[in-house]
């Protein structure tokens, strides 16, 4: 349970660690200095000679004549074989670095309405009609009103 002090740290509704104040960072020394990250460990490994035995099991299956400079060169060797016997994710991983990567950009507008103004035609004191005179919306573009001018 967070007390009254706590409760009147947290952002409003209800998130937010109530140890931290206005614009202290959650993380204030950052990432740890000298710390190995996945990709810098993958190509030094790429980097590495082919081991003997990954080699001999690589020539049986590919050949005698398959001959990699590093795990790297295996790695991309083996993929582009897959890709020319139809392996559908060796296909995508060899175009997407040749051809390059098909971007799935959408461009979409917000046109939700921000203000309807209705026009009523009132007939003997009651509403004989109504419409929709001018819809006023917000899109992503600055535009402002899209409705029609009168």
């Amino acid at each position: 349970m967070h007390t009254e002090k706590q409760n009147a740290n947290l952002k409003p509704g209800g998130r937010g660690n109530p140890n931290w104040g206005k614009g202290r960072s959650g993380n204030p020394k950052g990432r740890p200095k000298n710390v190995a990250m996945i990709p810098d460990v993958l190509r030094a490994i790429g980097d590495e000679p082919v081991p003997p035995v990954l080699l001999a099991q690589l020539q049986s299956s590919w050949g005698p004549e398959f001959k990699p400079k590093c795990m790297r060169d295996a790695a991309l060797r083996v993929t582009y074989a897959q890709y020319v016997k139809g392996d559908p994710a060796a296909r995508q991983f060899v175009a997407e670095r040749t051809e390059g990567k098909v971007s799935d950009h959408l461009i979409t507008e917000d046109v939700t309405p921000t203000k309807i103004i209705f026009e009523e035609v009132r007939l003997g004191g009651r509403a004989a009609e109504t419409s929709i005179k001018r819809v006023i919306t917000r899109g992503t573009d600055g535009n402002t009103d899209r409705g029609p001018k009168t």
